[in-house]
């Protein structure tokens, strides 16, 4: 599920860059649901009969207060914040490996427990890091190669919950 929105996500977008996307129109995914997309200024709304999203990016992109709970805000400039059904996704460049540090730490002592940590190549950082705090999720994705930094949050009124956005059968083959 979550990947056929994905993809119908990146399909809209680019859609609308290349026909400069008008309010209202209409596009049916693979998934059979049918999504309104909507474009004003740096801002695209993606509706649907499972939610909505948008996707704020470029100068009006900025860190989601009161959207986050006690997510402490990161240091980096934000270039997207994709905003859809008690999950945010926010997007970063220009990050350095020591601001990434202090943000881990900075989340550890904000009472929020770190679950896993994944690092590859030690000189050029490719890594990701998860947290929990009760019924709350926070990841934080880094390469260091170019910059780029993602960290996403999500509230869960059933803490396994996240488990159910898996699509588990799509890994056997």
């Amino acid at each position: 599920m979550k990947r056929c929105l994905l993809l119908a996500l990146v399909a809209a977008l680019t859609l609308c860059m290349l026909t400069a996307c008008k309010p209202g129109i209409r596009i049916k995914g693979d998934d059979g649901v049918t999504r309104e997309f909507s474009l004003s200024g740096d801002t695209v709304t993606i509706s649907g009969e499972d939610g909505d999203i948008t996707i704020t990016a470029g100068s009006s992109a900025t860190w989601p207060k009161g959207k986050v709970g006690d997510l402490p805000e990161f240091a980096g400039k934000v270039e997207s914040v994709w905003d859809g059904d008690n999950n945010i996704m926010i997007t970063m460049e220009g990050v350095k490996m020591p601001e990434v540090e202090i943000y881990i730490n900075t989340l550890k002592s904000n009472g929020w427990e770190q679950t896993s940590e994944f690092i590859i190549n030690e000189d050029n950082v490719v890594g990701m890091w998860s947290f929990r705090k009760g019924d709350r999720s926070a990841d934080l994705m880094f390469t260091s190669e170019n910059g780029f930094c993602i960290i996403t949050y999500g509230e869960y009124k059933d803490p396994e919950a996240w488990r159910d956005d898996y699509d588990w059968d799509d890994d056997q083959d």
